[in-house]
């Protein structure tokens, strides 16, 4: 039980932490204009992310080990699935270093300015 609470006490400082991450990665993604920096810290920015709320959860299981701990896993897998497809989806204009990012259909061109995406 003292670790369940540990890790209940660390939960604000993690929130914390993904909070500026987030904060950190809106402004280079959405703000920078600099498509190679993009493309170069976007896999590594969604690994982050996905780590952390990977990590977060693993760790969860292993303070209240059961027999329900295995819907976790499962959303564990399937994070690791949307991680994946972020990083397989995303386009970064060479034009006007717009973000670009579709559901299921990769766009050819950007939507910002009209120049053709690379692939």
């Amino acid at each position: 039980m003292e670790n369940h609470a540990s890790l209940a006490a660390l939960f604000p400082y993690f929130m914390i932490f993904v909070a500026a991450v987030t904060v950190a990665g809106a402004v280079l993604f959405y703000g920078g204009k600099d498509a190679v920096i993009k493309r170069k810290w976007w896999p590594r920015y969604c690994m982050l992310l996905g780590g952390l709320f990977v990590a977060f959860m693993a760790l969860s299981v292993l303070q209240t080990p059961g027999p329900n701990a295995w819907p976790s896993f499962i959303t564990m897998v399937l994070v690791a699935g949307i991680i994946l497809f972020n990083m397989m989806k995303a386009k970064f204009c060479d034009q006007c270093g717009a973000f670009v990012r579709a559901q299921w259909q990769t766009p050819k061109f950007c939507p910002k300015c009209g120049a053709k995406l690379p692939n």
